[in-house]
């Protein structure tokens, strides 16, 4: 009888050991399936600089945090107008617009998701924009 006890008692440990591994070999997998990020939108006002990415600001849950880049023109004007603009949690707001090219030619790339860095000048002229698309930003959730 006592052989019995031990029997069923070994069984139960090879169980529990093995669901012990697989648990181990599940959580270390997913703690090594790549850097993931999710940081909220940074706004310096009198560092005149802004950043952050739209995934992590739309599926922010306050509710209170953008950042955005869009371009506008007219019929008849030979300029595009850039403009770039952030809010932070804490409802700071930065933003800035220029007619340069160059500046025009970078928010051109964008895509759906990027990440984005912008600054401006003491008259809320952009100085410059850097559109960034890696792994580790979150896409935009519904």
């Amino acid at each position: 009888m006592t052989r019995g006890r031990l029997g069923r008692f070994g069984r139960l440990k090879r169980v529990l050991l093995a669901s012990t591994a697989v648990v181990g070999v599940l959580v270390g997998g997913v703690a090594s399936a790549g850097l993931k990020l999710n940081e909220t939108i940074q706004c310096y006002p009198s560092s005149e600089f802004a950043a952050g990415a739209m995934g992590a600001a739309r599926n922010s849950s306050d509710g209170t945090q953008y950042i955005l880049c869009s371009l506008q023109g007219y019929p008849g004007s030979s300029a595009t107008q850039l403009y770039c603009a952030a809010v932070d949690s804490a409802g700071n707001y930065c933003g800035c617009s220029s007619t340069d090219p160059h500046l025009i030619a970078v928010a051109q790339s964008m895509t759906s998701d990027p990440y984005l860095y912008f600054g401006w000048d003491s008259t809320s002229t952009c100085t410059f924009l850097r559109v960034q698309e890696d792994s580790y930003d979150s896409p935009k959730q519904p």
